[in-house]
């Protein structure tokens, strides 16, 4: 089905205060889940010139600050927000690394921009889903906060190829091309599973839940698995 093919992913989380600038985890997610199709928007290989952040520039501002140049920070941060703010403004979804020794101001102010603009919006706990911030579970559904990079690969994989899934009012696709048959989203909930990493599609199983889509469909929905899907 490929839904997030040519789709916008803006890729969140902190960068003054990791030793590696915020770079590998973000590395890591583009080439893990190449094969989607998406674009993502990583602040820390902008596409524009505007904005660079680097080692260099970073232990530059780092030590305007401490010498008391706010002329030069406030330069310097202007472009930087700008271009950051407007990749979250244009992104179709955040994947946010939310790490609470780390996080500084933009990852929270990102997080709540996008929030407000009810983007689907999925959050990786450093140290696992139960150190996340109370307050985080009343702004997004629990079920896109998470605690493991396997479950959240998976989450993806399935709003990408499985037939039916749970958009919790936040997904949101558009037919650019005029294809797909108009009809409401089905009533019923396919399984659950989106809701939990845990379903895998067919041919792609998680080592952690060994099922797969038709023992899932079968044994919680009492259905038999739909002849298109065999």
């Amino acid at each position: 089905m490929n839904r997030l093919r040519n789709c916008r992913g803006y890729l969140c989380g902190p960068m003054d205060k990791m030793a590696d600038g915020g770079v590998v985890w973000r590395r890591h997610i583009r080439y893990d889940l190449r094969d989607l199709g998406i674009h993502w928007l990583d602040p820390c290989n902008k596409p524009c010139r505007l904005g660079v952040e680097n080692d260099e520039t970073r232990a530059l501002r780092h030590k305007k600050k401490a010498g008391g140049d706010w002329q030069f920070l406030a330069n310097e941060m202007y472009p930087i927000r700008r271009v950051d703010i407007r990749m979250v403004d244009i992104s179709d979804f955040l994947i946010v690394f939310l790490d609470l020794a780390n996080s500084g101001f933009g990852t929270i102010a990102e997080l709540t921009r996008a929030n407000s603009q009810q983007k689907p919006i999925i959050v990786m706990q450093e140290g696992g889903k139960q150190h996340a911030p109370d307050w985080l579970f009343g702004m997004l559904p629990e079920s896109m906060i998470f605690g493991d990079w396997g479950d959240l690969y998976y989450y993806l994989k399935c709003i990408d190829e499985c037939c039916y899934i749970k958009t919790e009012q936040r997904w949101l696709f558009f037919d650019w091309q005029g294809t797909q048959e108009k009809k409401p989203e089905p009533s019923y909930n396919f399984a659950e599973q989106c809701r939990h990493p845990a379903f895998s599609i067919r041919g792609v199983q998680s080592s952690r839940h060994p099922f797969d889509a038709k023992g899932f469909y079968d044994t919680r929905l009492g259905e038999p698995w739909p002849e298109n899907l065999k």
